[in-house]
This record gives structure tokens, C-alpha cells and sequence, in this order.
């Protein structure tokens, strides 16, 4: 019989229950209240509703701090990115997290990385991380009225490094004009008994677009139409 250290069946146990971590996201969904993709852009982290907005740029704020000091640089400065939304038509998510409606641009329309990639190592680490399976999400529908995200220009663009380990470098963006893709599903909110609120797309995901500078205004705005 084989004997092995001490240190390496706790590694091994560790990695296990590294593998066994699951997460959640939320859906966009389409007019027949499927999920569905939206407008171009990936995501970027904004409130889901008027009282997600403080909770997810305290989440983003977070999660920045967690990945790490930036080499590229001192930040450019700092906006509030918001998006409003008519109070005279309804708007919601069906969603398991907080759903991202504010998208970061370059003028060329290529995304900005802004969220820590939770399944990447930090390239000053450059250690593997091994990905996260997928674990059961209850959908829940949350009625939006806006969201609004704060960004210094800091970004987490992705790279390699030993041996061919993925990995991101947190970095600030150079000063200069970006675009706020700003995005919101029309829906109602239905509240079945016993059982959580569920959102019922009604039309097709509406968007637009904000060019704005970095830095510059302090509060930069969209509004949907009918606000």
C-alpha cells in the first residue's frame, strides 16, 4: 500500500472543493420570455433596479478591490454612468444576480473589460484556477427602474503567462471618449402565490448609446424612449 504525505492529500481535497463551487447569472429575455441574447457589448456591472444600483456598484467596488493594484497607471478620473428609464412603462429582469444593463465601449465598438474574470488567475500570480461548475440558479423576476454604475477607468483585459496559463492584468484605461451601452428589457412583473415574482418580456431589449470622455462630466445620462 501506498503512503502519501500529509500535504498533498489536503491539496487534493482542496482542489475538489474548488471544483464543486457553482455560480449563478441572469437571463435576458426575449419577447416570448425565453432566454435570449442582448444588444452588442458584453456586460459591465449596473444595478438591475433603482434599489440595485447602490448594492452593484458596491459589488463592483468590491470585486475590484479583490483583483488587485493596477500597473498601467494612475486612473484617468472618474463618471456616474446612469440610465433612466420612463416611469410610465414597466421594465424587468429575470434574473439569479444582479442583471447588468450598463455596458462600457471603446468608439469602435469593442468591449471594455471591467469585471474581475472570476475564472482567470491574476497574472502576478500566474497560478491555474480551475472553473467554477455551474449550479442550480433560481430565477426570480426584479422590476427595473434604472441603473447607474460608477467607473474610474479602471479594466482587467485578459493575457497568458508561464505556461499558458490565462490570466487578466488589472489596468486603467487612457483618458478619451468612450460609450455608455445603456439597456433595458420592457416587461411586466407578475407575482404568482407562493411562489417568486416572474418577469414577462413584452417587446424586444431597447438600448442606447452615450458617448461621453474620460474624464468629463461627472454624471453622464441615457434615457430610453417615452422618458
Amino acid at each position: 500500500m501506498v503512503s502519501f504525505p500529509l500535504a498533498d492529500r489536503v491539496s487534493a481535497v482542496s482542489f475538489v472543493v474548488v471544483l464543486l463551487l457553482g455560480g449563478c447569472g441572469s437571463v435576458a429575455l426575449s419577447p416570448s420570455g425565453t432566454g435570449g441574447s442582448g444588444a452588442a457589448g458584453g456586460t459591465q456591472g449596473s444595478g438591475g433596479s433603482g434599489a440595485d444600483a447602490g448594492h452593484d456598484a458596491g459589488a463592483d467596488g468590491g470585486r475590484a478591490g479583490a483583483g488587485g493594484s493596477s500597473d498601467g497607471g494612475p486612473s484617468p478620473g472618474a463618471v456616474t454612468l446612469r440610465l433612466n428609464v420612463p416611469p410610465s412603462r414597466s421594465f424587468c429582469d429575470q434574473t439569479c444576480g444582479a442583471a447588468q444593463h450598463i455596458t462600457i465601449l471603446t468608439l469602435d465598438a469593442q468591449r471594455v473589460p471591467t469585471d474581475v474574470p472570476f475564472s482567470a488567475a491574476m497574472c502576478g500570480d500566474c497560478q491555474p484556477v480551475a472553473s467554477p461548475v455551474g449550479g442550480a440558479c433560481l430565477l426570480t423576476g426584479v422590476a427595473v427602474t434604472g441603473a447607474e454604475v460608477r467607473w474610474d477607468g479602471r479594466s482587467y483585459p485578459l493575457s497568458t503567462c508561464g505556461a499558458g496559463v490565462t490570466c487578466y492584468q488589472p489596468t486603467f484605461v487612457p483618458a478619451g471618449q468612450y460609450v455608455a451601452h445603456m439597456c433595458a428589457t420592457p416587461g411586466t412583473l407578475d407575482k404568482p402565490a407562493g411562489q417568486p415574482p416572474v418577469c414577462t418580456a413584452t417587446a424586444a431589449t431597447e438600448c442606447i448609446d452615450v458617448v461621453f470622455d474620460l474624464p468629463g462630466k461627472d454624471v453622464v445620462e441615457g434615457a430610453l424612449s417615452g422618458t
